[in-house]
């Protein structure tokens, strides 16, 4: 028994900052379909499974809003919420906005909100390890 991920009354708010973001994307996965994968430490990231219905291709996710009530955050997200022991939580809420800058960079504003009331919000730009997008 998990004692420390029960629910709570007010939801754990915690600004995150990731170490680094990448995209993986497994070529048997639907076209547009990313692991958005926001590093903890060096082992442990929060994972969400972001689907792009704008422009689907197999480079790198479009510039929008994913949302989990929209099914572009697919239900498959994980919000890991014991980093010491990694163990996980799924994913009750997410929205994240993201934009791409002409210098290479991403973007990406929102939240996360796991099935035992742990909220991240995420405020960063960054290059993510994974994006092509020089590709034709």
């Amino acid at each position: 028994v998990v004692l420390d991920m029960e629910p709570e009354e007010e939801p754990d708010i915690v600004d995150f900052e990731p170490v680094a973001v990448k995209a993986d994307r497994v070529a048997s996965w639907d076209v547009g379909n990313f692991e958005l994968q926001l590093y903890i430490d060096s082992h442990n990231y929060h994972s969400l499974d972001m689907m792009d219905k704008v422009a689907p291709n197999n480079n790198y996710l479009s510039a929008g809003v994913y949302r989990k009530s929209d099914d572009t955050i697919t239900k498959w997200s994980n919000l890991v919420a014991n980093v010491t022991t990694g163990e996980g939580a799924n994913v009750a809420d997410a929205e994240i906005e993201l934009s791409h800058n002409v210098d290479g960079t991403s973007t990406l504003r929102g939240f996360i909100l796991s099935e035992y009331g742990k909220r991240i919000n995420i405020d960063w730009t960054g290059t993510i390890e994974g994006f092509n997008f020089d590709a034709e």
